[in-house]
């Protein structure tokens, strides 16, 4: 007789007390109710959940997509992964839902997942590993911790290899461009009312600093994603202005606006260049044509 977790509305109904007392029971009838799936590798994981959408398409960039089981919200870049059952926000994951699942590895990021979810899993004796994700080149790294987990070794060797041939020749790519030219002044905007920009002490900051560009949000009192008023935006003046509050569907590379400032504003899908991943690099390099080449930025 297959047994499945207890509903929903009856968790919801417990107390905080009941509720630790309930999780280590849910998540040993989850192990019977989802029965792992054969793997020639007895200590390999079976059953993956990914705290962060970047670290599912970091796990689908070792051909390991089948591992996973769980996801958070806006993880959909690809179809097989976007009908996995959500667990939440990435910064705000619901631990019910992650026992429920039966997990035997959750992936967490440094930066997102809050550091007492991680405590909470480990005390149910649910394996959680963290990735450090601070700029595109910390990306290899991540990529053999990651393969490590998975037991994806080789594949992640590969994977890490190719991403810093490709990040060497772009970092000679921009050089070039910008040798004996001013670098532009970049505004990189992730929402619109408020004004959030992303400043240099971020993986986007990162990916304009290797591009060429002078991002005009410094360290802002150590906030990494600072609002900005109008009398702020106006002072700083930037040249261009990019703006990541689309996705890749509607994404356009032609498409070049003016606020009501007068100010240029190109919009950028926010999965590809947000996202610390493998597409990384193709947002580096679109990033230096934006400010070099051929979209005539300089």
């Amino acid at each position: 007789m297959m047994l499945t977790p207890p509903p929903l509305l009856l968790v919801l109904f417990l107390s905080r007390a009941g509720i630790s007392l309930l999780l280590p029971l849910l998540f040993i009838i989850s192990a019977l109710a989802f029965p792992a799936a054969a793997s020639s590798d007895a200590n390999a994981p079976r059953r993956v959940i990914a705290l962060a959408p970047s670290i599912a398409e970091l796990v689908c960039s070792l051909d390991a997509c089948g591992l996973l089981v769980g996801r958070t919200d806006y993880t959909d870049f690809n179809s097989s992964v976007t009908v996995l059952p959500s667990v939440g926000a990435y910064n705000r994951p619901d631990l019910e839902k992650i026992a429920s699942l039966s997990p035997d590895l959750c992936l967490a990021i440094a930066d997102g997942t809050p550091p007492a979810l991680i405590k909470r899993l480990k005390a149910l004796g649910i394996r959680a590993e963290v990735l450090t994700i601070t700029n595109i080149d910390s990306l290899p790294d991540a990529l053999l911790s990651l393969g490590r987990f998975l037991h994806k070794e080789e594949m992640a060797e590969r994977r890490a290899a190719e991403f810093r041939n490709e990040l060497r020749r772009l970092k000679m790519l921009a050089e070039s461009k910008m040798r004996d030219k001013d670098p532009p002044k970049i505004l990189f905007q992730l929402q619109e009312q408020p004004i959030i920009a992303a400043s240099e002490n971020t993986f986007a900051g990162d990916l304009i600093r290797k591009a060429g560009g002078d991002n005009v949000i410094k360290d802002s009192g150590g906030r990494a994603y600072p609002i900005i008023g109008k009398e702020e935006l106006l002072r700083i003046a930037p040249d261009l202005i990019l703006f990541t509050g689309m996705s890749s569907e509607t994404y356009d590379p032609q498409s070049i606006e003016h606020n009501a400032f007068g100010m240029r504003v190109i919009r950028l899908p926010s999965d590809v260049f947000t996202r610390p991943s493998l597409n990384s690099l193709n947002a580096l390099e679109r990033l230096i044509h934006i400010f070099y080449g051929d979209d005539g930025q300089n």
